[in-house]
């Protein structure tokens, strides 16, 4: 019992720690929204055109320093891609073109070690649809990207949402 009791004291004694004061940084494409829970919401723009997107990710447990070199800023990057790709989805050439860019600022490492991932498959087929089909190899190269995004959320979970 008088351990128990010293325990709860110890516990007790600690200092509490102040929340943290809420900004709003911008800087170039992204916009960071540093909340007092301890977490940063980036926003990162990105633009195709006359269509703009915006993507965004929540770092978990971060600062502003950490945040603004933060690799994980790419999943916001994707998330952009992929929103003005499905805006573009009338003219499946450009779609396409906005996945893949999407595709590429994500990144290879997007899936944890061991997970069979196929979708490098869907777009070497896409590519031979472009000319023939192109909302085929547009909803292709978008599907890949949407899962590339939710494999990177899987595997880098709990740091980003």
């Amino acid at each position: 019992m008088r351990a128990v009791l010293c325990i709860a004291l110890v516990a007790c004694s600690q200092p509490a720690r102040a929340p943290r004061a809420e900004q709003i940084v911008t800087l170039d494409d992204t916009t960071f929204h540093v909340r007092a829970d301890g977490n940063v919401d980036a926003t990162v723009t990105r633009a195709f055109g006359e269509t703009r997107g915006s993507g965004n990710v929540t770092l978990v447990q971060a600062d502003l320093a950490a945040s603004r070199s933060s690799s994980h800023l790419r999943l916001a990057g994707a998330r952009a891609w992929l929103g003005i790709a499905k805006a573009l989805v009338d003219t499946p050439q450009l779609a396409y073109q906005v996945a893949l860019h999407g595709i590429d600022e994500l990144g290879a490492e997007y899936a944890k070690r061991g997970v069979q991932d196929d979708t490098g498959i869907f777009i070497l087929l896409a590519r031979t649809k472009i000319d023939t089909d192109p909302a085929h190899a547009a909803s292709l190269v978008v599907g890949v990207l949407t899962d590339r995004i939710r494999l990177y959320v899987k595997r880098y979970h709990p740091h980003v949402q």
